[in-house]
């Protein structure tokens, strides 16, 4: 079996830089993506895609993928990351040094910290052990892709989310055969600014 990782196309709040909830929509550059992803993987065939439930993951799997006729699939287990109070606010207003725990366990007040996410991201695996389907999409958020593919690849969470990130519609293939995983590619830029 082969999975395809896909992130969302850009939405309003990756342009306007702002921590997001579930209800940001793509933006105009994000729609255009996401029609652009659904050209270059035109040729694949594509047994399923399973999307996050949040709106700009929905938008991109429908603009891509929803002339084909293909299943979807909606799981709340691979949204990104809550940010609880935080979520709508400009990333400029945010302090994160005012957080307490380890990167692993910070969260925002009412929010997911990485590890939750991670034991989402693991959970998702085991659902994709189960998939009996050739080829699966996945359209997903950057911080749930870098986990999984930081999980399979036996990387700890704070060196794969500090060190790389993943661009709007990028595609990152992964094989399970025979019991497990292995990725494939993945497409991952590095990280130039610092977080926060």
């Amino acid at each position: 079996m082969e999975i395809l990782l896909i992130r969302h196309g850009e939405s309003e709040g990756n342009k306007h830089k702002c921590i997001q909830g579930p209800n940001t929509p793509l933006s105009q550059e994000g729609r255009k993506q996401s029609r652009e992803l659904g050209k270059k993987l035109a040729k694949e065939h594509i047994d399923v895609v399973y999307c996050s439930t949040m709106d700009r993951a929905k938008q991109t799997a429908e603009l891509a993928f929803g002339h084909r006729k293909i299943q979807m699939v909606e799981l709340d287990i691979i949204q990104e990351k809550l940010d609880g109070e935080w979520e709508g606010k400009p990333l400029s207003e945010i302090n994160w040094e005012l957080l307490t725990g380890t990167f692993e366990t910070k969260n925002a007040p009412g929010g997911e910290c990485l590890l939750d996410v991670q034991k989402r991201a693991k959970a998702f695996l085991k659902i994709l052990e189960k998939e009996k389907r050739s080829k699966i999409a996945v359209i997903s958020h950057g911080t749930v892709i870098r986990l999984i593919i930081g999980h399979l690849l036996k990387k700890g969470i704070e060196e794969i989310i500090v060190n790389t990130v993943v661009e709007n519609c990028s595609v990152s293939r992964v094989k399970y055969e025979n019991g497990k995983f292995e990725v494939a590619s993945y497409d991952f830029v590095p990280r130039l600014r610092k977080l926060g």
